[in-house]
């Protein structure tokens, strides 16, 4: 079989000039300048033979046919190992651990906060990175949340994950051990991890299947503990993966009643519950990928070192309780001109199905169109599952979604809607009930850097526990306004407005909230930033308006503003030199009035007494010098340390 000889971008950029090519080579290989430059015209010299050469003869065979080439010297081989790869075809370049390990990059984070009126005992977590090429990954998270025990009570520190990914070795696509995540189909049997919303943009609607995949948050429930493989056959794929760890529950003299997930271990009975539990998984996937049709299979099967005694109440009375436990599903993709149709079938082992299939389709210029159908039985019960739904996992529901999108000179429409039906019974809900969302947002482009789109929302839910049901319409609406993009400085404005009508209450609750955003980003300075003032005033809770924030070290949150007061931010970045960043943000909130809202989920500040925070953030960059063998410093990977210490209350 001929092989193929695949050439850097270096050579090309070789020919066009010194500057071009040494950024290239920085970026790449980071050998020194010097040597860089006085080795352009011998490269482009070789690189215009070697192209002559494929035109009369076809692709390299072997790397002795460089012999064949006039400006071609042995004593060259060290200096073009690095450009010149030879494999066959449609497959990876071959896998060398120590060059892999030897061209890597590293990150260190860390990160802490603290909370005033407190004991000094704060969050802190560390995190190392470790990846080169998307070949190579292996990393170390240690996390510990305010008011654990530290290097106390037998605990070094509260959670600590490892974990290791190696891909495209030889016909092995990915292997992982440590910590890791599945996610495969539309998420019926297999899927761990957040997920974005069908509600909104049409690709939202198909989840897309990502297969085996290094855990790196800090989440203490959302991964597997173990280790997973995928082969590659040609056009089939085979995965293996299996799971052993421990889980926090309550547990009885009759078995676990519930499994907790907030994974904080900071009283005497939280510490008591604290990873009591075995947790056991097993399963695999199997897949036939086409031209223009992919099927699979996905199994998974699970058991506990405890009986399953969760009480049994009228919204999960259908939910099995056996172990073993497991199910099965049979995924599939289809393309066919400017449509894709998905979907996925799933059973347990009760014979309890589910079900979800959708159709997209891409006209071009910006029209598309999904729709994206849901059946869920009852009693379908896979806890390890994440396909899209209204409950916390997809069973009892009946549901249909859809979304329009397209655009014409400067508009774009997004038109986006959902009818959801549960036919039992679900919890604090005492009937079966419906809910339905609709979101339409017309947006247009002012010149090359504005924007300005409205946006409204409406929401009905059925929801109490007793009878009648409490029916509740909601009505959002939202102005937003951006200019300046691409320049130094760049604003937005928010004008946000929401309605609450509920057959409970009388009269209407309603909030608005007004928010202005600036954005400072120099292309020739090293000080940028961002900061926002807000004000804002809802009845209650149930009118919070949440508000996208930026936060220190590329970071976000979305904090929820309910009662009336003032909220503002501000971050800073200082990038005196390319290997230092320095991070500032402070933060405060302020209630204007006295009265508190209704049901917040933690108590509010008393009136005039704002509540603040502070970040700081340090990111450092060094550079590892590696010997040759000469022992002259040549290229080093660029490690990339970081470390970050944020949030003062």
């Amino acid at each position: 079989m001929r092989r193929w000889i695949w050439m850097s971008g270096l050579w090309v950029a070789g020919i066009c000039g010194v500057e071009t090519l040494t950024a290239q080579v920085k970026r790449d290989t980071l050998v020194r300048r010097d040597t860089v430059v006085s080795k352009i015209e011998e490269f482009a010299d070789l690189y215009g033979e070697l192209m002559a050469y494929n035109e009369a003869y076809g692709p390299l065979f072997s790397w002795e046919e460089l012999n064949l080439l006039p400006a071609y010297d042995s004593t060259a081989d060290a200096w073009l190992d690095p450009y010149v790869k030879l494999w066959r075809p449609g497959q990876a370049e071959p896998f060398r651990l120590a060059e892999l390990v030897r061209r890597g990059r590293q990150l260190v984070l860390f990160r802490t906060k603290s909370a005033s009126g407190t004991d000094w005992n704060p969050s802190a977590s560390m995190f190392y990175r470790f990846s080169s090429a998307n070949r190579l990954q292996w990393g170390l998270t240690l996390d510990h949340d305010a008011g654990e025990p530290l290097f106390s009570q037998g605990i070094w520190i509260d959670f600590i994950s490892f974990h290791l990914q190696l891909n495209q070795i030889g016909r092995w696509r990915r292997i992982v051990a440590g910590d890791y995540t599945v996610r495969f189909g539309q998420g019926l049997v297999a899927w761990n991890g957040f997920s974005m919303s069908g509600l909104g943009p049409v690709q939202n609607l198909r989840r897309s299947e990502m297969g085996l995949t290094a855990y790196t948050g800090s989440n203490e429930y959302m991964f597997f503990r173990g280790a997973g493989a995928t082969y590659e056959w040609g056009r089939i794929r085979a995965t293996l993966f299996g799971s052993s760890k421990k889980v926090d529950a309550r547990i009885t003299a009759d078995g676990f009643t519930s499994l907790l997930r907030t994974g904080l271990h900071r009283t005497a009975t939280e510490l008591e519950r604290r990873r009591n539990l075995g947790e056991y998984i097993a399963g695999g996937n199997i897949s036939l990928r086409l031209d223009r049709i992919k099927i699979g299979c996905t199994a998974l099967g699970y058991t506990y070192d405890h009986k399953n005694a969760t009480t049994i109440r009228a919204d999960n009375r259908y939910q099995s309780r056996r172990q073993p436990f497991g199910s099965l599903g049979i995924d599939g993709l289809a393309v066919w001109g400017d449509w894709r149709v998905f979907g996925e079938w799933a059973v347990d082992a009760r014979a309890q199905m589910a079900g979800i299939f959708g159709v997209l389709w891409d006209g071009g210029d910006g029209l598309e169109a999904g729709l994206l159908y849901r059946n869920y039985g009852k009693g379908y019960t896979a806890p390890f599952s994440g396909a899209y739904s209204r409950n916390s996992r997809p069973f009892n529901e009946h549901a249909l979604t859809g979304s329009f999108e397209c655009a014409w000179m400067r508009w774009r429409l997004l038109f986006s809607g959902e009818w959801c039906y549960f036919p039992w019974l679900r919890y604090n809900v005492g009937a079966p009930s419906q809910a339905r969302r609709a979101m339409i947002q017309l947006s247009r482009n002012i010149g090359r850097n504005g924007l300005y789109y409205i946006k409204l929302d409406y929401r009905y839910t059925e929801s109490g526990s007793r009878l009648p049901l409490v029916l509740s319409d909601r009505y959002g609406s939202r102005l937003h306004v951006q200019y300046g993009k691409g320049g130094d400085w760049q604003f937005s404005h928010r004008l946000e407005y929401c309605l609450l009508y509920s057959s409970d209450q009388k009269p209407p609750a309603g909030g608005a909230a007004l928010l202005s955003d600036a954005i400072y980003a120099p292309k020739q300075f090293p000080l940028s930033g961002s900061g926002r003032m807000a004000i804002f005033r809802t009845k209650d809770w149930s009118t919070r308006i949440y508000a996208y924030e930026r936060d220190a070290m590329q970071g976000f949150s979305f904090p929820p503003l309910y009662g009336y007061g003032l909220r503002g931010y501000l971050n800073l970045r200082y990038t005196p030199n390319r290997r230092f960043d320095f991070w500032l943000r402070g933060a405060m909130t302020r209630y204007l009035s006295a009265k508190h809202p209704s049901a917040p989920p933690r108590p509010v500040a008393p009136y005039g007494n704002p509540t603040s925070n502070f970040s700081l953030g340090i990111r450092g960059r060094g550079a590892v010098f590696l010997q040759s063998p000469n022992s002259e410093p040549v290229a080093g990977k660029d490690s990339g340390i970081s470390i970050q210490a944020v949030e003062f209350h």
